[in-house]
């Protein structure tokens, strides 16, 4: 594979002949097996096992909703807040103000509705990172200078040639 930009949900083995990855990226979630990874020109290459692009990039966005909505709910709490202490000194409010204060509290009905369903789906995607940690990379034969090798949050950086190396959760 040259200069490739290879992804798949299991695992990669390129073992066959020359059994080289050189360039680009490679995602391989359950890990990746190949007999040389770089070349001896130190092209840029980075394999990635453990790391699901999709996956990440989803609970990324689940994330950034979540503390959206919390932020969003501060900001209701507050308008709730100020109309509360309203209240308590005028004793009545104006009907225009009530009605407000009537879709602001549904609004915030529904903020919570949604935040409970984003930590479920967050929680969902969090069970999912164990399988990420079992990733693996072996090299059999070689590993060149300029290959980057990510196993779920761990990176390593080759500097020197290597040989037959096994990484497991960044460890070599």
């Amino acid at each position: 594979a040259m200069h490739s930009k290879i992804q798949t949900n299991g695992t990669l083995t390129i073992t066959e002949k020359n059994g080289l990855i050189v360039g680009g990226e490679t995602y391989a979630v359950r890990g990746i097996k190949t007999k040389t990874a770089g070349n001896d020109n130190y092209t840029p290459t980075a394999l990635f096992a453990g790391v699901d692009k999709e996956f990440n990039e989803k609970l990324h966005a689940s994330k950034e909703s979540l503390a959206e909505n919390i932020e969003n709910q501060k900001k209701i709490d507050r308008v709730l807040h100020k109309s509360t202490r309203m209240k308590l000194v005028k004793k009545t409010l104006p009907e225009e103000m009530v009605k407000m204060l009537n879709k602001v509290k549904n609004i915030k009905d529904e903020k919570e509705i949604e935040k409970k369903k984003t930590i479920i789906e967050i929680e969902k995607l969090k069970s999912r990172i164990d399988e990420f940690k079992e990733a693996k990379v072996e090299i059999m034969d070689v590993v060149y200078p300029e290959t980057t090798i990510t196993i779920y949050d761990k990176h390593i950086k080759i500097n020197d040639i290597a040989k037959s190396i096994y990484y497991k959760n960044g460890q070599r």
